[in-house]
């Protein structure tokens, strides 16, 4: 995966969870949720990921699978 893939989060127990500094709650990212990867850290093994237009956060590449981008195309 690289930049500008369209990816679904896939995270075995049915949802991520996302901190920020110190460990502070942000929120839930559920399976299902489609994002667009804009870059891959430089150990190549986590990406930023914008899910669905409104959540920036980064997440183990395991836990993506690449999408066509129809697949996240909004609804006409």
């Amino acid at each position: 995966m690289t930049a500008g893939t369209h990816v679904v989060m896939t995270h075995p127990e049915g949802y991520a969870t996302i901190t920020g500094s110190g460990d502070r709650f942000v929120g839930w990212i559920p399976n299902g949720v489609a994002g667009t990867i804009y870059l891959l850290t430089p150990d190549r093994e986590h990406a930023l990921v914008n899910f669905d237009g409104k959540l920036l956060a980064t997440v183990p590449l395991a836990h993506l699978r690449p999408v066509s981008p129809a697949a996240i195309a909004p609804a006409a």
